[in-house]
């Protein structure tokens, strides 16, 4: 029988996921892009470090994902009726490029 997800098993991977993003974001914004490694996000995700490879094989694969995450989070406020674009970039997104860069 082939094994197929139902949608409480979706809706419990996305959840990992978006604990596992977030914990990577929280990490770079206290410290910045150099301290989102693996094993201290795993940690603050409350996951094993396996876990964090088989959603994100690598550590660039997700720090390539919180950067596309958080653009399109300032790109869907920035979207929004009404917004100030000459304040809408918010220090920590400029911190975050900044390091990439």
């Amino acid at each position: 029988m082939v094994y197929r997800r139902t949608h409480q098993v979706v809706k419990r991977l996305a959840a990992r996921r978006s604990a596992i993003l977030a914990a990577a974001r929280d990490a770079a914004a206290e410290a910045g892009m150099s301290a989102v490694q693996i094993a201290p996000v795993a940690v603050r995700a409350n996951v094993a470090a396996g876990t964090v490879y088989r959603y994100f094989p690598s550590k660039a694969d997700l720090i390539s994902e919180l950067i596309a995450d958080v653009s399109r989070d300032e790109l869907s406020a920035i979207r929004q009726p009404g917004v100030d674009l000459r304040n809408r970039c918010n220090i920590p997104l400029k911190t975050e490029i900044a390091s990439v860069i």
